[in-house]
């Protein structure tokens, strides 16, 4: 892992190691993901528009891009919390 600037919190940057989950990822939910809100932070990841979108312009190898699929992050105050796979919907999906 390259050095982190200052957006990432120490809780974030252990996650990330934990998880297998790099910098450019990160970057790319940041940059490609849709956002929505919860508890007073904003959550980033793909939903399918933005997944299929995604994967017609290919930012990057197909490697990343399977593991991408599941990825999401967690930013308050303009830091980095948290970030993650998902193994289950979010609540906001459950209807």
């Amino acid at each position: 892992m390259t050095t982190l600037n200052s957006g990432y919190t120490k809780h974030c940057v252990k996650r990330m190691k934990q998880r297998a989950i790099c910098e450019q990822m990160v970057e790319l939910v940041l940059e490609h993901g849709s956002c929505h809100q919860h508890a007073g932070a904003d959550i980033y990841c793909f939903d399918k528009s933005t997944w299929q979108r995604i994967q017609s312009n290919r930012p990057c190898r197909k490697q990343l891009l399977d593991k991408l699929r599941s990825c999401y992050v967690v930013v308050a105050n303009g830091k980095l919390l948290t970030t993650g796979h998902r193994i289950a919907r979010f609540k906001r999906d459950i209807h």
